[in-house]
């Protein structure tokens, strides 16, 4: 069995693994950046009112679309 140290260096020695996985690790980090920005013509309180009192769910994604 194999130690993990050993099974990563494994895994960054193929290149299109390599490749892949750190292209999956950079989209996330700029998803978790761009969630901080804000959206023009939102007013969050309202849209977290409406959220809560729908249920959430399909509703939410309708609210969404207009």
């Amino acid at each position: 069995m194999q130690t993990i140290i050993q099974y990563i260096s494994d895994i960054f020695a193929n290149k299109t693994l390599k490749k892949k996985i750190l292209f999956t690790l950079g989209m996330l980090i700029v998803y978790r950046l761009l969630v901080f920005v804000p959206v023009p013509f939102v007013h969050i309180d309202t849209l977290v009112s409406k959220t809560l009192a729908s249920g959430g769910g399909l509703e939410f994604f309708a609210m969404l679309l207009g």
